[in-house]
């Protein structure tokens, strides 16, 4: 019977269900009632319910039956069978795609929905409910599957989203695959096996997908379980490679570097100890002659800067001195390195003014923790004058909060304290209550993305670069700000022995350096010109 027939015989002025009816015009049904009574109390009480069903029974006409206030009030979430992981609603998860159903505009889910879970905003958030049902889903069978449950436990603990969880579960899965297909177990998990699933997975994967997202974090939790062998490189047969060991033992042990100076002295090293030839009574090694020495310093020179060149300088005399002290060479070369002419004309510095700094700390959003967390370390910067490495190894037990202090850790492996100023530590404290993750690093700033880690020193400067982006002022390094700090004390009138103090300068020479005077001052002190010849 077709429908013009149906219409004319009825007297039909709509389409029977039809996505225009309300769900009063529908046939009222005990179960109906008694559905969206369960779901009303739900809602009032702010509780997380599912709504299951076969195709057809009813769901969606249950939730449309809820009134305004109601609807506004809850969130959706679809649950598909047969899928590894479940899916969001696709447009909104609002109940704005309900109230569409209600209008007769909504779009029918055509997939074999099994059920539907809805929950109250007071309740939880939509991340919470995806974070409890996402991650749970992907299965991983083999050898790997004892690890999977706390594989996923220490991803979430350490703060990683849903979906990178999802993504290393997948690449968890397909591992343990492959080593089920290669016949292999966790002993058999080497670097060489690894580096042959990451190519077929490259090569068969998604085009997404190039890339086993997740592996690094699942091969490292695998380590620390001791599911896999560690991977420990064969000793160097190379003997320049055995020498630059040494000298690294040498420069930690009896010399007390840093660990940053000592990658710096070890790679100049091997720098100028590849560029020189081999040596006639050890072919092994390279001949060091002064005349290589002046070679490889006049190289160096071409494509870098004075001072650049002065801390190569200083790295090589550093290594000449070595071998000679260790009987690799028979003469005292370290004087034949030649001085670095510090004779160029040095305008004068830009100066970042106190109009600036204020532009720079304003830059940042105090309603985000990123915003907070930058806040806090340009205050560092400006007001005392840090370091970006003694920003980034900064603790939160280095935060003296009642004697209002912090400790320092600077050049040489120093421990010095300084006094807190009340805005900064006021920032400090801002964000250690409303932006930094309690449960990861004891480093005092980390990273916003998991696994949050402590900054990094050229962290610290990119959070600079990005202030003066943000600010629309011409990009400055962050050692800028530390001039910046010394000139807000030499304009309050702070002497120079005072600022060395704060800048923990060992000679008043190197604090004259952060005492310049811009040009707007200096004109000040000139006379103006009569005129005349």
């Amino acid at each position: 019977m077709s429908i013009q027939r149906l219409q004319s015989y009825y007297g039909f002025t709509k389409m029977p269900f039809g996505r225009g009816l309300a769900p009063a015009m529908l046939h009222r049904h005990p179960g109906h009632a008694e559905a969206v009574a369960r779901i009303s109390w739900c809602v009032d009480q702010h509780a997380l319910g599912v709504i299951t069903g076969e195709v057809g029974a009813g769901k969606t006409v249950a939730i449309r039956a809820l009134d305004n206030a109601q609807m506004e009030a809850i969130r959706m979430l679809t649950l598909c069978r047969g899928s590894d992981y479940p899916e969001p609603t696709p447009s909104r998860t609002r109940s704005a795609q309900l109230g569409q159903h209600r209008q007769g505009r909504g779009t029918r889910h055509n997939s074999p929905v099994g059920s539907m879970l809805f929950f109250a905003e007071a309740s939880a958030s939509a991340k919470e409910v995806i974070e409890m049902t996402m991650p749970k889903r992907v299965r991983v069978n083999g050898p790997l599957e004892p690890y999977a449950d706390g594989f996923r436990s220490e991803m979430q603990r350490r703060g990683y989203a849903p979906w990178s969880v999802v993504f290393a579960l997948q690449a968890m899965a397909g591992l343990s695959r492959w080593l089920v297909a290669r016949g292999l177990d966790m002993a058999g998990l080497t670097a060489d096996e690894l580096d042959l699933f990451v190519r077929q997975w490259r090569t068969s994967g998604p085009r997404r997908r190039r890339a086993p997202r997740g592996l690094p974090v699942l091969v490292s939790y695998l380590r620390v379980q001791h599911a896999i062998p560690e991977i420990v490189p064969p000793p160097s047969e190379d003997r320049v490679d055995v020498l630059l060991d040494e000298y690294a033992t040498f420069l930690t042990d009896e010399r007390g570097l840093a660990e940053g100076t000592v990658r710096y002295y070890r790679s100049t090293a091997k720098r100028f100890l590849i560029s020189v030839p081999a040596s006639t009574y050890d072919a092994a090694l390279p001949q060091v002659t002064a005349s290589a020495i002046r070679s490889f310093v006049i190289a160096v020179s071409a494509r870098r800067s004075t001072g650049s060149v002065k801390n190569t300088v200083t790295a090589l005399r550093a290594l000449l001195r070595f071998l000679h002290v260790r009987g690799y060479l028979d003469d005292p070369l370290a004087d034949a390195v030649p001085a670095v002419a510090g004779w160029r004309h040095r305008p004068l510095p830009p100066i970042v003014g106190a109009g600036d700094v204020a532009r720079l700390l304003g830059s940042c959003d105090h309603r985000t923790a990123t915003g907070r967390r930058d806040h806090a370390i340009l205050l560092l910067l400006t007001r005392l004058g840090l370091r970006t490495g003694e920003v980034a190894a900064l603790t939160v037990d280095d935060v003296d909060w009642r004697t209002g202090e912090i400790q320092l850790r600077g050049k040489g492996n120093r421990y010095e304290r300084l006094p807190l100023p009340n805005d900064v530590g006021q920032a400090i404290a801002d964000y250690c209550r409303r932006g930094r993750r309690r449960d990861g690093d004891r480093g005092l700033f980390l990273h916003a993305r998991a696994p949050y880690r402590a900054l990094s020193s050229s962290a610290v400067g990119h959070i600079v670069t990005r202030a003066c982006e943000r600010a629309g002022l011409p990009r400055v390094g962050a050692h800028r700000l530390r001039h910046a700090a010394a000139d807000a004390l030499r304009r309050a009138g702070a002497p120079l022995f005072e600022i060395g103090q704060v800048l923990r300068h060992a000679s008043p020479v190197t604090t004259a350096g952060y005492g310049s005077i811009s040009a707007a001052e200096l004109s000040a002190a000139i006379m103006p010109w009569s005129g005349g010849a």
